[in-house]
């Protein structure tokens, strides 16, 4: 073996561990770090919510991602509830979806561009499993961030129920069932599943992913079992800002423009922000996450009618 191959299998072991650190350190799971092909397939089993009374097994909870509105220039993923009080303590619209709406209003393709296309809001799909691995079952909250759930979607057709698209909202999709479809969350006659992440294209955003199920029912182990305790209430998981003023803090950061007050204001005057990503500011996980999230088919400079009208709703 020559130096030189050496130094590559000592690379290629500390990679490999520094995965596995990785992946035990953290309680989430995304399908952003799910490798593309068959040698990156991840075996899992769904658990049921913690509450049998809860008919889903996954939550959604929604984001913007606002770039460079960080001291370093860095972005950040804001999870900021869709409706806050004001300092009357009047309900009204999150800022940063208001100003979106009204940008794709305006039709003006160059600030639908740089602002709202990038900011407008997200989703990301959790629920509680058990990821299989070689060296045994680790509970993971699984995080199925294609902002569409194509995962969850998958899964919803296996059991042939209803796939709601924002488990706040109630807003649920129409999806094929399965034709013989099957109880994936029944601890004691319920089925792995297997998923596969696939290239459809040349760039980072253009995957799909496939999801098999076992073909043999089989109930959780003993070990699996005292996992079921680790189980998070899903609803709660997420930790929203639900203060006003802090919002319409990064709302002005986003614009780039310190002095402005209202919506209207913002439309007419924004120049999209000079700030250059931080990148450096983002790990890799998140970095591949934002692609596939930003540059998903659903991130066009499109927005549908319902959407806009959605963000502009008076409550």
């Amino acid at each position: 073996m020559s130096n030189l191959e050496k130094i590559r299998a000592m690379l290629d072991k500390k990679k490999a561990d520094s995965g596995k650190k990785g992946l035990e350190n953290s309680i989430e799971f995304s399908t952003s770090q799910i490798e593309a092909g068959k040698e990156g397939k991840i075996k899992i089993r769904i658990l049921p919510p913690i509450s049998e009374e809860d008919a889903f097994f996954y939550r959604t909870h929604s984001y913007n991602w606002l770039t460079g509105v960080e001291a370093d220039g860095s972005d950040k993923i804001l999870f900021s509830k869709k409706q806050l009080r004001d300092k009357s303590g009047k309900l009204v619209k999150n800022p940063i979806d208001k100003l979106v709406a009204d940008i794709y209003l305006s039709k003006d393709e160059q600030m639908i561009k740089e602002i709202a296309t990038k900011s407008k809001r997200k989703r990301r799909f959790y629920f509680n499993c058990l990821l299989l691995t070689p060296d045994g079952p680790q509970f993971k909250i699984f995080v199925d961030s294609t902002n569409k759930g194509e995962v969850v979607k998958k899964i919803c057709e296996a059991m042939a129920i209803p796939f709601c698209r924002d488990t706040e909202d109630g807003w649920f999709e129409e999806i094929a069932f399965s034709d013989e479809p099957v109880d994936l969350l029944d601890i004691d006659e319920g089925y792995d599943i297997s998923i596969t992440k696939m290239k459809t294209g040349k760039e980072n955003w253009d995957i799909d992913f496939k999801v098999e199920v076992s073909k043999k029912e089989r109930g959780l182990s003993k070990e699996e079992k005292k996992l079921l305790s680790e189980r998070v209430d899903l609803e709660k998981y997420i930790e929203y800002i639900e203060d006003l003023e802090t919002v319409e803090k990064y709302l002005r950061k986003l614009t780039g423009d310190e002095e402005v007050t209202s919506v209207s204001e913002t439309v007419s005057k924004t120049k999209p922000a000079s700030k250059k990503r931080n990148e450096e500011a983002l790990n890799s996980d998140e970095l591949s996450q934002l692609e596939e999230d930003e540059n998903s088919s659903e991130d066009s400079t499109d927005m549908t009618e319902e959407e806009v009208m959605s963000l502009l709703d008076d409550w």
